[in-house]
């Protein structure tokens, strides 16, 4: 008997919470923060989305086995064109971030804990997805819809990284992830293509020693 004549009960799961947010447009982004917050419970959490100009920051938490969740933080882009595809958290020193990239070519980085925006990490094209490596938590790396990858040391807001060359995308690129030490990127898009890049290229590690001395900008 083939798998698709096998019949199986329907499972039928429930959602906890259904949020609607007050722009009722497509949600693009998503991520869960993975620290855990001090002074909480272990079953609290944060998470943020993104959507048009705008990027929510909720908290779930449970309390006598009962779960709720509230949004604590927003912040809206002031170019009202903006619209946000993705957004990722990470931690530089003991602070929790939240980073977010769209159409118009800005990653927004957003210090949680202190409620500021750091230094924007501005692209030439709309940047579709972003990701940090998790054991080097300040590399991140991004890409974009003018063909083009970048590495970034996001804490200060320095382009360590422009991938580009002979084997470069040839159209917009739509996925990037890098792994935990931060060693390498794989990336693919529209040109049918998955890209894998090194990070220990000799000009790139010394940017990164750059990058070491500190923050090169602040922004409030």
């Amino acid at each position: 008997m083939s798998s698709d004549d096998e019949t199986y009960e329907e499972e039928r799961f429930q959602c906890e919470h259904i949020i609607t947010e007050s722009h009722e447009k497509a949600t693009y982004g998503i991520s869960v923060c993975q620290q855990t917050i001090p002074g909480e419970n272990e079953e609290t959490f944060l998470f943020a989305t993104c959507a048009i100009n705008q990027i929510c920051i909720y908290k779930y938490d449970v309390v006598d086995k009962k779960s709720s969740v509230q949004l604590i933080q927003s912040y809206c882009d002031s170019d009202k064109k903006e619209y946000f595809y993705d957004c990722k958290w990470t931690m530089f020193e003991n602070n929790t971030i939240v980073a977010a990239g769209g159409l118009r070519g800005v990653v927004r980085i957003i210090d949680v804990v202190h409620k500021c925006h750091l230094k924007p990490l501005r692209h030439l094209g709309s940047v579709n997805q972003i990701a940090f490596a998790s054991g080097r938590s300040t590399l991140m790396a991004s890409c974009c819809s003018n063909y083009t990858v970048f590495l970034w040391d996001a804490e200060a807001a320095l382009c360590l990284a422009n991938f580009v060359g002979p084997d470069q995308h040839i159209q917009g690129v739509l996925a990037v992830d890098i792994n935990h030490e931060g060693t390498f990127i794989v990336s693919g898009g529209l040109d049918s293509t998955v890209c894998v890049w090194s990070t220990q290229e000799k000009g790139i590690i010394e940017n990164m020693a750059i990058a070491k001395l500190g923050p090169l900008f602040r922004e409030f």
